[in-house]
């Protein structure tokens, strides 16, 4: 369904939509299978990883709508919540709340958003560098 609406992806508008539905999905997931799954004891870390998935939709919201210097803040912001939320799926591994099947899944999700934001982020600095040449 997702890739009919996003057809062409050459244009940057295009990537960064797709993106955002990437993480619109991890954030869906996060919700269904953590929330449901992580006992009321544990329900810091559950809250956490909650905060941080929306902290990342909301930064790659505001990287989306931004230009320049302040998309990569947001950008920089983004690779940070998903390095609180690696942690934070490891910590409920070694608590026994999510098994390694659900956990390699979530991870590999966050990889692919990680290594797609790194090369966005690339792009900004480079039309940044560009920018400042003139």
């Amino acid at each position: 369904m997702d890739e009919d609406i996003v057809k062409n992806n050459n244009s940057t508008i295009d990537k960064e939509f797709n993106l955002n539905l990437d993480v619109n999905k991890f954030e869906y997931h996060v919700r269904k299978d953590l929330v449901n799954n992580v006992p009321a004891i544990h329900r810091d870390v559950r809250n956490k990883v909650l905060d941080e998935a929306y902290y990342l939709l909301c930064s790659i919201y505001q990287a989306t709508y931004n230009k320049g210097n302040i998309r990569s803040k947001y950008l920089n912001d983004s690779l940070v919540h998903i390095c609180i939320l690696d942690h934070y799926f490891k910590t409920l591994v070694e608590l026994k709340c999510v098994n390694m099947k659900k956990y390699d899944s979530l991870v590999r999700d966050l990889n692919n958003i990680r290594s797609r934001i790194y090369g966005w982020k690339r792009k900004t600095d480079d039309d940044i560098k560009e920018r400042k040449k003139w």
